[in-house]
């Protein structure tokens, strides 16, 4: 445990948990940039790096003839990354870059919380969590998501925001203002820090809390730069007609009465939480770690509670995205959990210590080797957790997105360069709350419309045709749904425009002539 307990040895030991996961998982995937959010983010770093790197105008693929501009959150990761395109060029690995920093940053900030608070054996515990869990791990190696390094803005917000009610120190408050608001302008959702910012405050100022000018510089310092940039995304998104749903699409994951009263949904979010945001071994050192929290009510332990009644309570608001598989929404999760973690395991290891040295003495086996068993034994745990994830979990979404990518890599091959292009997908049934799917967009890199198997007519066609549509494409995925669902618009394309492509790997139409047959 001495060896432990030296912040290098365990920095060195957290980073190379947090690369072997790593390493092993990014194997699965052929490509660094992969899914729906990552594929939408590398466009806008793309976008960014060949224009004019104006931070104000973050510009999609999917804008149609126009240039793009989206409301979405405070676009800091995909311009960072554009910088890196500009400095050494497009190679898509450099996605990779402000993902992974931002994620062991997230280990580490995790480990030195529980190391200040509980103990060096407690944040290490919780620092290996947060590095090795399934979720986390792949949030991490396929692209850029929103939503690592919002969580991490937010931890760090939350960590000198405690440190501030400890010391009333002026820069420890200006430092969470900074990092909290952060966090919210990555990920709007992160505001629901509101409840361990209050309890932090109360604790502080108790009675004065509503007068005191340190609750009025937090509250302002974390709400008056997001009102300030969702507003002017949400006047471009007005503008525009494009929208990551912020304001708007995100609604469809609230949660609703039926949902709430389904016995599913709860046993749902529970299996998936105990497997793999927590995995079996960690869901068994939380359920230590609430019982120690609960039976010692100091000042750390009633913050963590809260901080964790949170995060309950966002999920619950977002109880439809929760619910659909969108596991990402529950990242606000796990470095609190792991804390929780940390303070369970840390228990139990210490109470089995004396108990396990003492069977191996009677078993006359080596301590050494009960501590090989037990390392091997939780390896084991987030091996099966990671390949149940990956093949049962996450096995439809990946093999969707493996055909987008298929599709795209095609369109790429057979249109033009720089052609505008229509993308026909069976994703999004409700044309004012879709959402565009920019997986062929970005991996054909065009730029072009979006259009639904379920709305999609033959004037919609003509029409974006005359707004300089040259080809309309059907991804891999949906074209059994395309020939099933459009029959008439198949047929109609078929006799009217020649066919560059028409089989399992997607569907191409070239629309800049007339003739029928194919090429």
């Amino acid at each position: 445990m001495a060896f432990l307990a030296k912040p290098k040895n365990a920095l060195l030991l957290l980073l190379a948990a947090y690369c072997v996961a790593r390493y092993r998982v990014a194997l699965i995937f052929d490509n660094p940039v992969f899914g729906w959010r990552p594929t939408d983010m590398a466009s806008i770093a793309l976008n960014y790096a060949r224009g004019s790197m104006s931070f104000l105008h973050p510009q999609v693929s999917w804008g149609g003839s126009g240039p793009g501009y989206v409301e979405m959150e405070f676009p800091l990761v995909p311009y960072l990354t554009a910088i890196l395109f500009k400095l050494f060029g497009f190679h898509e690995g450099l996605s990779l870059v402000v993902p992974l920093l931002s994620g062991f940053l997230l280990v580490w900030f995790t480990y030195l919380i529980g190391r200040r608070w509980f103990g060096a054996l407690e944040g290490l515990c919780a620092g290996l969590l947060v590095a090795v869990v399934p979720p986390f791990v792949m949030l991490t190696v396929t692209g850029m998501w929103a939503d690592p390094p919002s969580v991490l803005a937010t931890t760090a917000g939350l960590y000198y925001a405690y440190e501030w009610s400890e010391s009333g120190r002026h820069r420890s408050l200006i430092a969470a203002a900074a990092l909290l608001s952060l966090g919210a302008l990555l990920k709007l959702t992160a505001l629901h820090v509101g409840l361990p910012v209050a309890y932090l405050l109360w604790r502080r100022l108790r009675g004065d809390v509503l007068k005191a000018p340190q609750t009025w510089l937090l509250g302002l310092g974390i709400l008056l730069p997001n009102v300030a940039w969702y507003y002017y995304s949400y006047r471009v998104g007005v503008e525009s007609g494009n929208t990551f749903g912020i304001l708007a699409g995100g609604t469809m994951k609230f949660g609703s009465k039926s949902l709430y009263e389904d016995p599913a949904f709860y046993l749902n979010a529970l299996r998936r939480i105990a497997l793999y945001h927590l995995t079996p071994v960690g869901t068994f050192g939380f359920v230590y770690g609430m019982r120690r929290l609960i039976a010692e009510p100091a000042p750390r332990n009633l913050f963590l509670l809260s901080w964790l009644a949170s995060v309950l309570v966002y999920s619950g608001v977002a109880a439809h995205g929760v619910h659909g598989g969108h596991y990402h929404y529950l990242l606000p999760f796990l470095p609190v959990a792991a804390l929780v973690v940390g303070v369970g395991g840390a228990w139990l290891l210490r109470a089995a210590g004396p108990w396990l040295t003492r069977f191996a003495q009677r078993l006359g086996a080596p301590a050494a080797a009960l501590s090989a068993l037990f390392v091997v034994g939780t390896a084991a745990n987030v091996a099966w957790s990671t390949d149940r994830f990956f093949r049962r979990d996450r096995h439809i979404d990946s093999t969707m997105w493996q055909q987008k990518k298929v599709t795209g890599m095609l369109v790429k091959k057979l249109t033009r360069p720089g052609a505008l292009i229509i993308v026909v997908d069976v994703q999004n049934r409700v044309k004012e709350k879709s959402m565009s799917p920019p997986d062929v967009f970005y991996f054909g890199d065009r730029k072009g419309w979006y259009e639904a198997v379920h709305w999609l007519t033959w004037e919609s066609i003509e029409s974006l045709r005359g707004q300089g549509a040259e080809y309309l494409i059907v991804s891999g995925q949906s074209v059994e749904d395309f020939r099933e669902h459009q029959p008439r618009v198949y047929e109609s394309l078929k006799q009217t425009y020649t066919s560059v492509l028409d089989d399992e790997t997607g569907i191409v139409f070239d629309l800049r002539g007339h003739g029928g047959g194919k090429t």
